[in-house]
């Protein structure tokens, strides 16, 4: 009978409560070296450059009123990711005086040239940065991702070319390369290590 039976359902109610999930946000790791405030910077190993923390920045031979070039200038940055951890992504910004000092030799030579190395013996050209005129600029960002993704090392080098057409020896006021700021930007994500292919006979 209706009324006598045992198991009778009343209301069915489903309530359900939405969140929002948002994606963890890669945190950024900035590297970032004044050359015309500090004397302190984060290269791994530089040759032919130097500096006294002001106004000129960094040169391309020994400094002083008058500086000698360089037969070769340049700076080398090693960047390593965390333990346990690779590169995601990784951009170059540069503050550089660079123009052709009213001379169409150095007009053609005077640059800065950037490589990158998995091992600091072979490098490749990635980017070379001609006039930019009389003053200090930030030059257009580099995107190194594509050479730092997935890999826990990778060595920078950054190239000053500066012509000699006027002198072997320089008025510092008047050279036509110098760097002022270098900023490395990069972010990390979880090492995976190399993928191991197993092939059966």
């Amino acid at each position: 009978e209706l009324a006598w039976l045992g198991v009778k359902v009343g209301k069915v109610k489903f309530t359900s409560t939405e969140k929002e999930i948002e994606a963890p946000v890669d945190e950024t790791i900035t590297i970032e070296d004044n050359f015309t405030t500090s004397h302190s910077d984060h290269a791994y190993f530089k040759t032919g450059v130097s500096y006294d923390g002001n106004e000129h920045g960094l040169v391309p031979g020994a400094w002083g009123a008058s500086v000698t070039i360089a037969d070769e200038s340049y700076l080398v940055y090693k960047l390593d990711a965390n333990e346990n951890k690779e590169f995601n992504t990784l951009k170059l910004d540069i503050n550089a005086k660079i123009w052709n000092q009213n001379d169409g030799t150095a007009h053609e030579v005077n640059a800065i040239k950037v490589f990158v190395s998995d091992d600091n013996a072979t490098y490749n050209e990635i980017k070379t940065i001609n006039n930019q005129g009389g003053d200090f600029v930030n030059l257009e960002q580099i995107d190194l991702s594509n050479n730092a993704n997935g890999k826990q090392t990778l060595y920078v080098k950054i190239q000053l070319v500066q012509s000699t057409s006027i002198g072997d020896s320089q008025e510092l006021a008047w050279l036509g390369v110098k760097v002022g700021k270098i900023k490395f930007s990069l972010t990390e994500k979880d090492y995976v290590g190399p993928v191991i292919e197993y092939s059966h006979i």
